[in-house]
């Protein structure tokens, strides 16, 4: 997931790389607030994303490819992650979009728990809720 959604931003070219047409000038990328960055959005998806659930979308993606002939349960015992690197990127995309509705939802339903805990909106707050969950729909995607 964390190729998708980084979980920390360390640098202005992490920055870029995350996503280039975020900002109009390089030295936009070297201005930019990566504290900010990281506290009010990344650490919020991640909060979330970290909690769990029952990841039966990933999962399923999994089980198709192995369908089709992909051998994904050997390429996770043995850490090789590049062979089959196409499916799991889909099943990591599918988990963050996934999210990213659930935080929205929450919002909206002004519902108080999510997974054991109060919903991200409660702790971060609804606009940062808003904003965090609209990347995690167009992060993977960019």
């Amino acid at each position: 997931m964390e190729n998708l959604l980084p979980r920390k931003l360390e640098s202005s070219d992490a920055l870029k790389k995350f996503n280039p047409y975020l900002l109009d000038d390089e030295e936009d990328y070297d201005e930019a607030d990566l504290d900010g960055i990281n506290e009010g959005v990344l650490e919020m998806a991640y909060d979330l994303l970290d909690a769990g659930g029952k990841r039966w979308r990933p999962v399923l993606g999994m089980m198709f490819a192995e369908c089709f002939g992909r051998d994904i349960s050997k390429s996770i015992e043995k850490g090789d992650f590049e062979h089959n690197n196409d499916i799991l990127y889909a099943c990591a995309l599918t988990e963050i979009i996934h999210n990213g509705s659930l935080m929205a939802d929450d919002l909206e339903d002004k519902s108080l728990m999510r997974r054991g805990k109060p919903c991200s909106y409660i702790t971060y707050g609804e606009d940062y809720a808003v904003n965090t969950s609209t990347l995690m729909y167009i992060a993977p995607i960019i």
